[in-house]
């Protein structure tokens, strides 16, 4: 089963990277792989992304500032976001803003799988990917 939706991966850290690509690939779900908000936002893909699943603390940029440059596209794009260093400030302040999560790593599978489910449930079309993963 094959389907359309199309998740952005961007961390600086090739293994999580790696590890968030083979978990939407298990879900049927088309994955590209960034090292940094920019490149994501400078590439061809970016028009055609269904979710954004991002590090929260990345050498170019803060998630803050990267939820901002997402808010002004005209399409709102849900985004997951996971920390190696959690705060209960950054994460109130993620989620307020429109985040659909923040995951602490190292994060159970399931966890990300439900956080997908819940930025692509709008899109019914995508629903059956996930339904066969008790989501």
């Amino acid at each position: 089963m094959s389907c359309r939706g199309f998740i952005a991966i961007i961390d600086d850290d090739p293994m999580v990277r790696s590890s968030v690509h083979r978990l939407a690939a298990s879900l049927s779900l088309r994955a590209e792989q960034f090292s940094s908000p920019r490149e994501f936002l400078e590439s061809e893909f970016v028009s055609d992304v269904s979710c954004v699943i991002s590090d929260v603390n990345m050498p170019e940029g803060d998630a803050e500032q990267f939820l901002s440059q997402i808010a002004l596209r005209s399409v709102p794009l849900p985004i997951i976001f996971m920390t190696a260093r959690p705060s209960q400030s950054i994460c109130e302040r993620l989620l307020a803003a429109g985040a659909v999560s923040v995951l602490t790593k190292p994060f159970d599978q399931s966890d990300m799988v439900r956080s997908i489910a819940q930025a692509l449930w709008p899109r019914p079309e995508l629903s059956g990917c996930l339904t066969r993963f008790g989501v």
